[in-house]
C-alpha cells in the first residue's frame, strides 16, 4: 500500500514527526504500514473532506492509520481510543 502521494508522505511525517521521536520517515511509513497489519480496521467518514475513509487503530500503542477506500495512505498518528469512538459515521468496535 503506498501513500495518496510521496508529498503528501512528506508533509503528515513533519506534522507528525514529533509523536515518534527519532523516526526516519522510512521508519515512518513502515510504522504506518504495521498499523495496518496489527491494527483493528473500521470504516468512517472524513470530516475533512467528507470522503468514505478506512482506519486502522492499534489499541496498544496508539497508533491510527487511514486510507481511502482505494487503499492509498492518507494519514498516520498516535491518538487514543476516545478519539477514534468520534470519528463520524465511524463502526469502530471498542473493547
Amino acid at each position: 500500500m503506498a501513500w495518496k502521494t510521496r508529498k503528501h508522505l512528506i508533509d503528515h511525517y513533519r506534522a507528525h514527526r514529533s509523536e515518534f521521536p527519532g523516526f526516519s520517515i522510512e521508519e515512518y511509513d513502515a510504522s504506518a504500514h504495521e498499523t495496518l497489519t496489527v491494527g483493528v480496521s473500521f470504516n468512517y467518514v472524513d470530516l475533512r473532506t467528507d470522503e468514505d475513509r478506512i482506519g486502522c487503530f492499534d489499541r496498544e500503542s496508539g497508533r491510527f492509520t487511514a486510507t481511502t477506500t482505494d487503499d492509498l495512505i492518507v494519514t498516520h498518528f498516535i491518538t487514543d481510543e476516545a478519539t477514534i469512538m468520534k470519528l463520524l459515521y465511524n463502526d469502530y468496535e471498542p473493547v
